[in-house]
């Protein structure tokens, strides 16, 4: 035999025992002349090795095998015989179709590795390269086997690193016996749950990961491995709690609107009596003569009772609906108003307030309301931005018109920040701070009443203040 070759068979022929010999089928050279190439009705066609072809000036035969493997059909082999063999034998034919049978299963199996190879290959590209999740898989006892790229890049390894590790290692510590009894609850007919657990990021910080995790079992229900998926949503819990923390602002700003109004009703049922004690406290203190011990009592009461009614004034005149009405204002005024209002809170957050005003009117065109805000939100605002139990003084202070711009500085002593906390001062907080003062968004408001009056906000820092530079355009 010198050459074999494979084709495509039109009509395959089943193997099995060649009939015109009993050594075999006879080469197309060992027929008599005249011999057709097709055997007779009664003679089927040579089934396992197809027929032979030739004559007499060609000494040479071609021997065809069928290539069939699970039903199925891959061709035909075909061997070229060149010279005459002379006694043609069974043997031949057994060698030819264990060859081809040989040949065939070689064939089956590079095809087998192929597909192989292309599914690996998919799933690589599915878990490895267009991945964004966490994927694991761990041993009953926590220990990982196998770890995706982007495991390694979130924890900021390689996979040898994390492979022989435990599964529980980067959870943290109080956390780890909720996520151990969620695992070992997983069965054959609840194969999956979500674990939400805080957890330790390379760099050190308490983060928090959503793992779905599945047990994997065999055909006879033995646990193989488990699989986790997971990710970081750290940020989504933040959101989270911005949002619960807005709605409860949104509540809390609902109640004080209430109290508000409460207050405004109560100042009117105070301001009765208070003008009482006033009137009496000046009779009083008129029929008593300067020399008499109760003639400064008097005093003191007559001038309590004033100060009492100056802030329910103030007050009264805050709690009204706001009027967008614009006027020339003196600044000192808006600023002594509000710092009246703020007094009570002032004390109770324990801040040091100084302040130095001009004594000639500093006029600003804006909205009288709006502006005693402004200063009002800075003075009850300020004081959260101090650590607990820090020593907290305010100094502020008015300038004269520079370039048709009022100046207002706030130096806030003791307090030193970084430049991307100055940047982001004015930004609202959603988290609640250390302190009970404040909710937040004091310095925010401030930053939109100054928008609306074309103001200007710079924020400075020294070794030991922070100072907020305010420019509002000088009035007429």
């Amino acid at each position: 035999m010198s050459a074999a070759r494979s084709a495509s068979p039109a009509d395959p022929v089943p193997p099995g025992p060649g009939p015109d010999t009993a050594a075999g089928p006879r080469r197309a050279a060992d027929r008599p002349p005249g011999a057709g190439r097709q055997a007779p009705a009664h003679e089927p066609l040579l089934p396992g090795l197809a027929a032979t072809l030739g004559h007499k000036k060609s000494q040479g035969s071609l021997v065809l095998l069928p290539m069939t493997a699970q039903g199925q059909n891959f061709g035909l082999l075909l061997f070229h015989l060149p010279t005459h063999l002379p006694g043609w034998e069974n043997n031949y034919g057994n060698v030819l179709i264990t060859f081809s049978r040989i040949l065939m299963g070689t064939l089956l199996q590079i095809r087998s590795n192929q597909k192989l190879k292309a599914s690996e290959e998919r799933y690589r590209a599915i878990v490895e390269d267009y991945q964004t999740e966490m994927i694991c898989h761990f041993q009953d006892d926590g220990v990982l086997t196998f770890v995706n790229e982007a495991c390694c890049r979130y924890f900021q390894t390689n996979r040898w690193q994390l492979i022989g590790r435990n599964f529980l290692e980067k959870i943290l510590e109080e956390d780890r016996p909720a996520v151990r009894a969620l695992i070992a609850s997983l069965t054959k007919e609840q194969p999956v749950a979500r674990s939400i657990h805080r957890a330790v990021n390379p760099q050190g910080e308490v983060c928090w990961h959503e793992w779905s995790i599945r047990r994997i079992d065999d055909a006879s229900d033995g646990l193989i491995e488990y699989q986790a998926v997971g990710r970081d949503i750290t940020d989504r819990k933040k959101m989270e709690a911005e949002v619960q923390m807005a709605h409860q602002q949104v509540a809390e700003a609902a109640r004080l609107a209430s109290v508000g109004r409460l207050a405004a009703s109560v100042a009117h049922q105070i301001s009765n009596p208070l003008t009482t004690i006033i009137a009496e406290g000046q009779i009083l203190r008129q029929s008593l003569d300067k020399k008499d011990p109760a003639y400064e009592s008097a005093e003191a009461i007559e001038q309590a009772g004033w100060r009492a009614q100056q802030v329910i004034d103030v007050l009264l005149k805050f709690s009204e609906a706001s009027k967008e009405e614009w006027e020339n204002l003196p600044i000192q005024e808006t600023i002594r108003q509000a710092a009246l209002l703020a007094s009570a809170q002032v004390l109770a957050d324990h801040l040091k307030l100084e302040m130095s005003l001009p004594e000639k009117p500093l006029f600003v065109r804006g909205n009288r309301q709006q502006l005693i805000d402004l200063w009002l939100n800075f003075l009850l605002g300020i004081p959260s931005l101090y650590q607990k139990d820090q020593e907290k003084t305010l100094y502020l202070e008015v300038f004269d018109p520079v370039h048709h711009n009022i100046q207002v500085k706030i130096n806030i002593h003791g307090l030193r920040l970084s430049e991307d906390e100055r940047i982001a001062l004015f930004e609202p907080k959603m988290i609640p701070t250390s302190l009970p003062s404040g909710t937040g968004m004091e310095l925010t408001i401030c930053r939109e009443i100054l928008r609306r009056h074309n103001g200007q906000v710079l924020v400075n820092g020294t070794d030991h203040a922070t100072v907020i530079e305010i420019l509002l355009p000088e009035g007429e």
